[in-house]
């Protein structure tokens, strides 16, 4: 009787070749996008154009840089800082009208500034941000009439949600007594 030896208990090692497979294919994708039906969408050449550091074209950064010197309101003119806005609802004088309380100081040098405030109080998100955008476009189109320069602290009440344009114009203008002429 012959014997075989037996591996050892709890050896279940087997020999594995070290060899690879030949690779029948090429190892990149067949075809654009790794689909074999091909792209989905029509492969187009890109134009080749200078552009800026930032990786726009000059034409596309030129739009944009107008469009936001046409409507945005600079850092300049807008209330940043904490410290700031607690200087002052503490030393400036407030003049409550219908849906806001406006707060003003006045101003050393430089130009007005505007600070907005919208608690939750006023609404979700979505209401409080267009409150503000609306304040905004009030403050970008009469800055120039505050005189002298202010800082403007302005906090939206909850009856505010529902204000329009020419609501926050009538109301701003008369708290901060500018004549907004139409």
């Amino acid at each position: 009787m012959t014997h075989t030896a037996r591996p050892p208990r709890g050896n279940h090692e087997t020999n594995v070749s070290t060899k690879q497979p030949a690779s029948k294919t090429h190892t990149r994708l067949p075809r654009p996008d790794g689909d074999p039906r091909g792209p989905r969408r029509p492969q187009t050449s890109s134009r080749q154009r200078s552009q800026t550091p930032d990786g726009k074209h000059p034409a596309q950064t030129a739009a944009t840089t107008s469009r936001i010197d046409d409507f945005g309101l600079p850092k300049a003119n807008r209330i940043r800082k904490r410290s700031e806005y607690l200087r002052l609802q503490g030393i400036g004088s407030r003049n409550a009208k219908g849906r806001f309380v406006v707060i003003t100081t006045a101003r050393a040098a430089g130009g007005s500034r505007l600070g907005i405030t919208a608690s939750r109080k006023v609404g979700n998100a979505v209401v409080r941000n267009r409150i503000k955008r609306l304040v905004r476009e009030f403050f970008r189109h009469h800055k120039q009439l505050i005189d002298p320069p202010r800082d403007v602290l302005v906090i939206a009440r909850s009856s505010a949600a529902t204000a329009s344009l020419s609501d926050i114009e009538h109301e701003l203008s008369a708290a901060l007594e500018i004549n907004v002429g139409k």
